[in-house]
């Protein structure tokens, strides 16, 4: 898992749209991803394409701390947490995460977990090679977060006109009602379908030179995507104070 990987993905979207597409066709309309090279087309009469058009940010960024504290030692490749700071219940511990703390180089990342209860107590494998002694250190990122609408294009495949056309305003109907909003939240996956327009008739010559009947609907998505990036914090200030009729810096 990378730290810098936006989530949900490209991949998730389509994955949900797939899911809610196998729902509503026909059974046995195979449903799959548009500009794939070196692939033929189904072999049915009827498919299904899918194929990103458009990433639209909806709004500024959204920055969200998230704090995460252990004390660890490490020897070699090896870091051993003996405890988690419980005044960060929910935090755990990650591949990919930067550790910061005292003696600790730079860029050290976790690799991989080697033993103990996922994200807790245990060891880790991390990606500098260096000796540091029982300390208290830290995984602290910040979470970014910025709300896109997917714009994807579907096309609606058929060798007469009648069922491409069906199944397109099948879901060009569908995607615009409550019916739609409920089987994408039930799938768990973070993305939520704005808007579906009117099938449009854009036929085109195959490879055999014959025409074939492809009905097109754009379908918008909104997914808010994260991405995690590592972020030193303090967690103590020192104050001193400073006399106004002293020169500064003395």
């Amino acid at each position: 898992m990378g730290v810098f990987l936006a989530t949900p993905t490209q991949s998730d979207v389509l994955d949900a749209l797939r899911q809610f597409l196998i729902e509503v066709l026909p059974d046995g309309v195979p449903v799959g991803a548009g500009l794939v090279n070196r692939v033929s087309e189904f072999s049915e009469d009827e498919f299904v394409l899918m194929t990103p058009m458009r990433q639209e940010r909806l709004e500024t960024n959204i920055d969200s701390p998230s704090d995460l504290a252990f004390t660890a030692s490490i020897a070699s490749t090896i870091m051993t947490v003996t405890a988690m700071d419980p005044r960060f219940p929910d935090a755990t511990i990650i591949p990919g995460l930067t550790i910061f703390g005292p003696g600790v180089g730079p860029s050290t990342k976790v690799v991989e977990q080697v033993t103990g209860p996922i994200g807790g107590i245990g060891t880790y494998r991390v990606s500098v090679n260096k000796n540091v002694p029982i300390a208290t250190l830290s995984g602290s990122t910040k979470l970014v977060q910025r709300n896109t609408k997917f714009t994807i294009q579907l096309d609606f495949h058929g060798t007469t006109l009648s069922p491409a056309s069906d199944m397109a305003a099948t879901v060009s109907t569908l995607f615009r009602d409550s019916y739609a909003y409920n089987s994408f939240a039930n799938q768990g996956l973070g993305v939520v379908p704005l808007h579906a327009d009117d099938p449009r008739l854009v036929p085109y010559v195959n490879e055999n030179q014959q025409v074939e009947m492809r009905w097109i609907v754009e379908a918008e998505l909104q997914t808010n995507q994260v991405v995690r990036v590592p972020v030193e914090y303090a967690d103590a200030v020192s104050v001193e104070i400073i006399s106004v009729d002293a020169t500064y810096p003395p």
